[in-house]
């Protein structure tokens, strides 16, 4: 099983090959210090028992437990953004 860090890093170059610099993937991990920008969101994710890793933009939660490349390219083309190839 890979590691938090690993599932993060295949993630984060994914959404870098197909979107480019316009989205940021930020790794968070709830174990340690929050940083304020989402200490709401890690908040609430405890509240809900949320399974980990969490894929948020914004307030909304795209995926959890598995992720998922298409639930998060869906999630960001109803936010306006397209892949690089699209845009």
């Amino acid at each position: 099983m890979p590691s938090p860090a690993e599932v993060y890093e295949t993630l984060q170059s994914a959404v870098r090959k197909r979107f480019g610099e316009r989205v940021q993937v930020v790794y968070v991990n709830v174990d340690e210090a929050v940083p304020p920008e989402v200490e709401a969101m890690a908040s609430r994710l405890f509240l809900e028992n949320s399974w980990l890793p969490v894929v948020a933009i914004g307030d909304e939660i795209v995926c959890e437990g598995v992720l998922k490349l298409g639930d998060v390219k869906r999630a960001l083309a109803r936010y306006g953004v397209k892949e690089e190839a699209e845009a």
